[in-house]
């Protein structure tokens, strides 16, 4: 059954009851299956089941301590252990006996949900209680060692932490249970310290109950001695507890006064218990028996029985009046030092009440030790406040912090004092009641010292601030004496012993010596000082250093400052003279500072006169009474003479200016633009004196100084002008650029639109004045009308450049000709292939011709659109609508004159000049394409010339390839080159020919009317060759087709393509010697060709 039963218990084993099993074994030290074994041992496992469930209990007790071996009932035989032994063994929460061992104990938080075996790791918390050495001090322990190292740890007190109240209740939550365990502790002591009387086992004390059996004891000799010896024994035991009652306690000498409840709570607690065992049946039957046979030594024993009786009275009495003494003592256990002083006075009230009613507590000795305890806890608490319970040291906070603890520490002990004394002050004028005859030296002494601690320790700080002045000084050279100082401190503060504490002496002896440290620097910075004046140049500079020296606040400086004073006041003299001399050099022009105008920067120059004769003498009165000597006056009275004179120099040239703004006219009238005289461009009219007007204004003002009102409205408005001004600028600039970014060639087809910008420009010289309010509308119109132009003019120079230009530039690059590069060619074949390309040239050239016309053309229609024409209504809707082309400057002569009468016979001369301009326009781009094909020309017969000449003059270790094939034959009787030299001069002279015939193909311009009709004839000859036939050709109709004019005469004239021709017309014939010496090389194989082989072989 019991078997069974432990079966059960394991099979409800599941990996929630494994973890807690890990738990027990890691911390015990035992293996998990003994573990397992001994919980299930225990013959219910409920507490487990309740502590998984939902909604069950929280926490699960299992205590481990020694106990009695369980029997069959837990299931097993437990080897090794007999029939009532004892044994280590678990328990489910609770013991059949009181706790000895531990108490290992989990705890959730929430019961919402039941234990998952997957977080049951997070869910519960562990912890061990040891009660080995009693309840109470494992409770202490725990509470100590675990508990309030985790609350002092915590910085999240959630609501706590967000004001001063909740700040105030986590400080007494903590100091609450430090009071618990002091608590604790004590109660342990207490039952530790329990005097058990002896024991008597020999005597049977049941059987001495009854009168007969007392009175038969008390007839035996044996038996009352027997119990006169326990009797004595505890007499002896008694004796020594009162006897130890007695004697003064060794307490450790920072004891407080709680210490002093906690002693009599324990004396009172033992004595007690003696007398409850005196009161017990045992004692009172050794003492009966004793009576009746008339005992000697009862005497002595009620003797000792009213001593102990008087001394737990004494310890009742002790403990009652000191428990008074708890509430207001409290306060001295915590950190809050402003809340402490406040309690003194109730404190000294209740330490004077138990003086005035306490029986057995009122002794001057007592009192004393009470109030020393007092002191003790007080200079306790102040050392925690001011190092923050340890965590910070004195040197390692802030001076204003640690200053304002230090205050707050003096004020308690001072207040302490003065509490005490007044209360004895109370008794002694109180008639009838005991004096308060205390040891003031005993109960002070600590304090005192701990007082003079603090002070010395105020003023190493007070010395530290007034050094550390010299390390934010500018003074050159003064640093070093920080630097000193610094070192000093700094060895002092590294010094290992308790600072605070008034019973180490070493702190006193290294204050003498830093203090006479601090005067031995002191004396180097007198001498510093000295040094610094020993030359005066400036009288202000010279009190700028002193009031240097002054802000350091040095206590060592007043001697030397005040003899340095004096000595500046003797070089002002000096400077009042020099600056008198200054003035009356310099009052007619005097040096202007750096962009000031004229009367400002003069008032601003006699003003700098002043505040250097004014400064100082204000610094003599406010900071010494050296003026109140007969020296001191006598330079009062000429510094008021001087400055009288400077006063006076600047209130005349104020009102001159104040006068000249008055009668001053509004300079805001004139025209925004006036015509330079001699190159008649724009200018803007600005008035330089506005701005200086406005700067006189602004300077005026930042000195304090009245302004006209109308100079105020010019200051208020100088952004509006400078804007505009800039504007103007701007506007006349970008008109500028434009007129010079105008090619001088478009010029007189763009005048309508330059005269355009111009009318609006031209109103800024007649109608626009600076105060205009239009001037915003005539900005939006000039920048209207500049960018039309710039848009215009960009136009005009995208198709120049780009469409004009950039093909002019490729005809003029173009070469006419194909030379061989890498091997000669043959005369026949060079001519066959030029023959053709110059067809393709012409063609090609031709074609980029009438890109440039076409190009022209639209220059035209560009410049027509915006050159103002005043076409009638009715010439525009007779104008044929097949019409693509203008006729004003691209049809020939012939043309004109074959063409019906134009339309435009009665034009205004405006419509005729713009012709005029438009021809002019078509010639200069038809001079251009002339140059480019002259260039073209030039280039390709330059080619031939430099590759005939190299061929010609070339050197012997330069390998140039040869330009022409040529072979030598054999003409019996004679050698003869093929083709000759002849022969090869004809193909150059064709070569040039070819090149001058391309420019026949290129058409002049104005005959696209012409030239449309040829090329769309069947058998007619293209454009681009016609210039190569020798006689006009007649179609398949028999009509003779006209030859188009083309530039050939314009360029074969060109005076440097007739040089080359001439050049090369003869270039050959400097090579005939040379072709004669080669054929003469072969004379030597003459007999070869001349006589009979047969015989000459013979």
């Amino acid at each position: 059954q019991y078997e069974s039963a432990r079966e059960d218990r394991r099979a409800k084993v599941d990996a929630s009851y494994k973890y807690i099993f890990e738990v027990l074994s890691a911390t015990l030290g035992l293996d998990l299956p003994t573990v397992e074994e001994m919980i299930l041992d225990v013959p219910s496992l409920d507490a487990f089941d309740s502590f998984f469930a939902k909604g069950g209990k929280k926490s699960l007790k299992i205590f481990y301590q020694e106990g009695d071996a369980r029997g069959v009932e837990c299931g097993r035989k437990i080897p090794g252990v007999e029939k009532g032994g004892k044994i280590m063994q678990f328990y489910l929460d609770k013991t059949p006996d009181k706790i000895v061992g531990l108490c290992l104990f989990f705890v959730r938080c929430k019961n919402d949900n039941s234990i998952n075996e997957k977080t049951i790791h997070e869910d519960i918390f562990f912890g061990v209680l040891d009660a080995t050495d009693g309840l109470l001090t494992g409770a202490k322990n725990i509470i100590e060692k675990v508990f309030l190292p985790a609350l002092l740890t915590t910085s999240n007190w959630g609501g706590l932490s967000q004001s001063k109240q909740g700040t105030k209740d986590k400080q007494n939550f903590v100091e609450a249970m430090n009071r618990y365990v002091s608590f604790l502790e004590g109660a342990a002591a207490s039952v530790e310290g329990m005097v058990e009387l002896k024991k008597i086992d020999y005597i049977d004390f049941s059987e001495l109950q009854s009168f007969e059996k007392i009175t038969a004891a008390a007839d035996n000799y044996d038996m009352v001695h027997q119990l006169e010896e326990v009797l004595m024994v505890w007499y002896s035991q008694i004796e020594h507890v009162l006897i130890a009652s007695k004697q003064i306690r060794k307490e450790a000498k920072d004891s407080g006064p709680l210490t002093e409840l906690e002693h009599w709570k324990y004396m009172s607690s033992r004595l007690n218990f003696i007398i409850e065992q005196i009161k017990g049946q045992n004692c009172k039957t050794v003492i009966n028996v004793l009576k009746v046979a008339h005992s000697k030594i009862l005497k002595s024993w009620q003797e000792l029985d009213a001593r102990i009786t008087e001394a737990a009275n004494e310890s009742k009495d002790n403990v009652k009046y000191l428990s008074t003494l708890e509430k207001v003592c409290r306060p001295l256990y915590s950190t809050d030092v402003v809340s402490m002083t406040h309690g003194i006075p109730n404190l000294i009230k209740s330490v004077q009440m138990i003086h005035r009613v306490s029986k057995y507590y009122n002794t001057s000795e007592r009192m004393t030790s009470l109030l020393i305890k007092v002191t003790n806890q007080m200079v306790i608490t102040c050392k925690a406040y001011i190092t923050d319970a340890g965590l910070s040291g004195v040197w390692e906070q802030e001076t204003s912090t640690v200053l304002e603890k230090i205050k707050d520490c003096i004020c308690l002990l001072k207040e302490y004092q003065k509490c005490f004394r007044e209360a004895k002050k109370e008794i002694v004028e109180t008639l009838g009641e005991k004096a308060f005859e205390v040891s003031e030296m005993y109960i002070f002494g600590k304090s005192e010292a701990f007082c003079r601690r603090l002070e010395k320790i105020t003023e190493m700080i007070a010395v530290e601030q007034n050094f550390n002045a010299l390390s934010l000084c500018a003074i050159e050279g003064i640093d070093l004496m920080a630097v000193k100082f610094k070192n000093v401190y700094h060895i002092f503060q590294k010094k290992p012993y308790d600072t605070l504490d008034p019973q180490i002496t070493e702190f006193d002896v290294d204050f003498v010596k830093f203090m006479s440290e601090v005067e031995r620097l002191e004396a180097q910075i007198q001498n510093f000082m000295r040094t610094c004046f020993g030359k005066i140049f400036s009288s202000q500079n010279a009190l700028q250093l002193l009031q240097r020296f002054q802000n350091l606040n040095l206590p060592c400086l007043q001697e030397e400052t005040a003899r340095t004073v004096g000595r500046i006041l003797q070089h002002y003299i000096a400077d009042l003279k020099a600056t008198k001399k200054l003035y009356q050099t310099q009052k007619d022009d005097p040096p202007l500072a750096r962009n000031m105008p004229p009367i400002a920067g003069r008032i601003l120059w006699v003003r700098q006169l002043f505040r250097r004769i004014h400064e100082p003498i204000s610094y003599f009165q406010k900071n010494s009474n050296i003026l109140a000597s007969p020296e001191g006056k006598a330079v009062v009275q000429s510094y008021n003479k001087l400055a009288y004179v400077l006063v006076e120099f600047e209130v005349v040239y104020h009102n001159a200016w104040m006068k000249e703004m008055s009668q001053l006219q509004y300079p805001l009238q004139s025209t925004i633009f006036v015509r330079h005289p001699t190159t008649e461009k724009f200018l803007v009219n600005f008035d330089p004196q506005i701005l200086e007007i406005v700067r006189e204004t602004k300077c005026m003002i930042k000195l304090g100084l009245e302004v006209p009102e109308q100079a105020v409205k010019l200051a208020i408005i100088e952004n509006k002008l400078k804007s505009n001004k800039m504007q103007l600028e701007g506007i006349v600039q970008c008109y500028e650029d434009l007129r010079q970014e105008t090619p001088n060639i478009f010029l007189n087809l763009l005048t309508p639109k330059i005269k355009k910008t111009e009318d609006v420009l031209r109103q800024g010289l007649t109608m626009l004045t600076w105060s205009s309010v239009t001037l915003e509308t005539f900005f939006q119109d000039a920048d209207q009308v500049l960018y039309v132009f710039k848009q215009l003019l960009r136009k005009v120079n995208v198709i120049s450049e780009v469409q004009i230009g950039s093909i002019l530039q490729e005809i003029a690059s173009t070469s006419l000709i194909i030379l061989p590069v890498d091997s000669p060619i043959e005369v026949e074949n060079m001519l066959t292939q030029n023959e053709d390309y110059t067809k393709e040239c012409a063609e090609l050239l031709n074609i980029k011709s009438m890109h440039v016309e076409d190009a022209v053309q639209e220059l035209i229609a560009l410049f027509e659109r915006h050159y103002e024409l005043t076409y009638s209504k009715t010439s525009e809707n007779q104008e044929s609508p097949g019409r693509k082309e203008k006729r004003i400057a691209f049809e020939s002569k012939e043309n004109e004159k074959e063409g019906p009468q134009s339309d435009y016979s009665k034009s205004n001369d405006k419509e005729e000049e713009f012709k005029k301009h438009c021809k002019d326009l078509v010639a200069y781009f038809s001079r251009r394409l002339l140059l480019s094909l002259q260039k073209a020309t030039r280039l390709s017969l330059d080619r031939i010339k430099r590759r005939i000449k190299s061929s010609v003059q070339k050197s012997k270790s330069e390998e140039v390839t040869p330009f022409l094939k040529a072979e030598v034959h054999l003409a019996i009787p004679k050698l003869e080159i093929v083709p000759s030299l002849d022969d090869i001069q004809q193909a150059i002279n064709r070569m040039i020919q070819l090149t001058l015939d391309v420019s026949r193909g290129v058409a002049q311009w104005g005959q696209r009317h012409l030239q449309k009709p040829i090329l769309k004839e069947p058998g007619t000859q293209q454009v681009s060759s016609a210039g190569f036939g020798a006689q006009e050709k007649k179609n398949k109709k028999g009509e003779i087709v006209r030859k188009l004019r083309n530039f050939y005469a314009g360029v074969a004239e060109n005076e440097a393509i007739t040089k080359l021709i001439v050049l090369l017309s003869s270039c050959v014939s400097p090579i005939k010697e040379g072709a004669s010496e080669v054929l003469q090389e072969f004379d030597k194989y003459k007999m070869l060709w001349t006589e009979e082989k047969d015989t000459k072989f013979q």
